[in-house]
């Protein structure tokens, strides 16, 4: 009786814990976020992979990105997408076309797609709708690293779960979504190069640098 009493005790706590944001984990998460923020410009390298339920093997997709506020450039899997922040400009390599739209809303997107919508999104995502608390430390590639999970509050939500990795100088290392149906889905930054020298068209589709580019305007 005393071990079911102490059980059911321990259980409690960590439901009562997950109910609560870690004053901790915000203390990092808000330096993270402000870090990130106040650098004019960012430029990293970045490694998305995605483990799904049933496949033997991990898919895996490299690419960069120069952010600037909304504004970004980014390279992936053969496209280079632009975007000022209200036009978004995806020119495909292989095809020689580009498509033209306006930017959307982000709120309802998924992970992967809010990233390609306004990848500096993922320094703030702890604002939207999640409780968190610290996990401990990690050492990743001889890096000690603080590990932070991210609880969402509706249960509506794809994943039950992101873990969150920082580096001791406040920087994000890398994060993994935990979808419910068991797949895993990993975004890692490396080769991280700040507040370097950019332009505002350096966001922007010129049609003049790539000759007989077929136009698709979406909207």
């Amino acid at each position: 009786m005393k071990n079911i009493l102490l059980l059911s005790i321990a259980l409690l706590s960590t439901v009562l814990c997950w109910a609560q944001k870690d004053p901790e984990a915000e203390k990092l998460l808000i330096a993270v976020e402000k870090k990130a923020n106040a650098y004019h410009s960012i430029k990293t390298d970045f490694e998305y992979q995605i483990n799904s339920v049933g496949e033997s093997g991990i898919d895996t997709y490299k690419g960069s990105v120069l952010i600037k506020g909304k504004k970004f450039k980014m390279e992936l899997d053969g496209t280079t997408t632009f975007s000022d922040g209200k036009t978004r400009w995806v020119f495909l390599k292989g095809n020689n076309e580009v498509n033209i739209s306006d930017i959307v809303s982000d709120e309802d997107l998924d992970f992967e797609e809010k990233f390609l919508i306004d990848p500096l999104s993922i320094f703030s995502i702890y604002k939207n709708g999640f409780k968190y608390m610290l996990n401990g430390n990690e050492t990743i590639e001889n890096k000690n690293l603080t590990v932070i999970d991210l609880s969402p509050e509706s249960l509506d939500n794809p994943y039950f779960k992101i873990r969150c990795w920082f580096t001791s100088e406040n920087d994000l290392h890398s994060l993994k979504y935990f979808l419910k149906d068991g797949t895993r889905m990993t975004l890692i930054l490396s080769n991280i190069i700040i507040d370097q020298k950019v332009k505002d068209s350096d966001f922007e589709f010129n049609t003049s640098d790539y000759k007989g580019v077929e136009i698709i305007d979406l909207r």
